[in-house]
């Protein structure tokens, strides 16, 4: 694929060269997953005077592939191994548009693979990756008051967090059945593949369909059934403690010889297990 970089506005400090291998690098970690760049793209890099770090993204899909990208115009180079924001946004790319409908799908699919994606790369350890996941993913459950399905729930933290929940219990889930033969990952190459990328839409019912044909599972729909839209997400603790997932003062300590740890190597590494 080809990926169009426009400056916008002032000059970064870092220079334009610097900006260019930073989105490159971002790219890489996103066609790791997919096996290529999934899509052609112009990328719009906007300054912001006097931040440190890359402020904001957003995809624009439906009348060609583009996204924009608030650059701190004092970013430094070296910190990119730090950002999230621009594997988030890329990622966008490989999957298709909900238009009308999950867009905790699109988010959630998303805020699940950029850290998976960047520890991959070696931009974060596993430690950090399992110990971010602890910390964040319980903000994605549903408390009493709210409504049970995803759909219904539109604040930051169901749509982040409760779409990337679905997306981590479909992947352990898929894992299990298959015994490591199949993975998120494949779903989200054979969805690609069929449904199209960011500038195609599809509906949700569409990825579950796909997902369980490609892993020759119900996994996807068991849990899309079960959390997506009744609010079940089952014990976090006890899959933590079966990933081998063990929280100690300073973040989280792997355990090598827990009944799903074979699980979670395959999650950092993108392999089989």
């Amino acid at each position: 694929a080809t990926i169009d970089v426009v400056f916008l506005g002032a000059p970064l400090a870092m220079g334009d060269d610097a900006a260019v291998r930073w989105i490159q690098r971002a790219a890489g970690c996103v066609a790791g997953l997919f096996g290529a760049f999934p899509t052609d793209v112009t990328v719009f890099v906007v300054p912001v005077a006097g931040a440190r770090e890359v402020v904001f993204g957003r995809v624009m899909s439906l009348s060609g592939a583009s996204v924009v990208l608030l650059f701190g115009a004092e970013t430094r180079p070296e910190s990119q191994r730090d950002d999230w924001v621009v594997v988030h946004e890329l990622f966008h790319l490989g999957c298709p548009s909900f238009e009308g409908e999950g867009r905790w799908l699109e988010e959630g699919l998303a805020t699940y693979y950029e850290p998976i994606l960047r520890a991959r790369v070696g931009w974060t350890s596993r430690e950090d990756l399992w110990a971010h996941f602890v910390h964040e993913m319980p903000r994605g459950l549903r408390s009493d008051d709210e409504p049970a399905a995803l759909e219904a729930r539109d604040d930051i933290d169901g749509t982040y967090w409760g779409g990337a929940l679905f997306a981590f219990l479909a992947d352990v889930s898929i894992r299990e059945q298959t015994a490591g033969a199949r993975s998120l990952d494949d779903v989200l190459r054979a969805v690609l593949s069929r449904a199209g990328d960011a500038t195609h839409v599809a509906r949700v019912a569409d990825f579950v369909r796909i997902a369980d044909e490609a892993t020759g599972t119900r996994a996807v729909a068991a849990v899309y059934d079960a959390w997506a839209l009744h609010g079940k997400a089952g014990d976090l603790t006890d899959l933590w403690r079966r990933l081998g997932v063990e929280t100690v003062e300073r973040g989280v300590s792997l355990v090598p010889d827990a009944p799903l740890s074979g699980v979670r190597r395959a999650i950092e590494t993108g392999s089989a297990h």
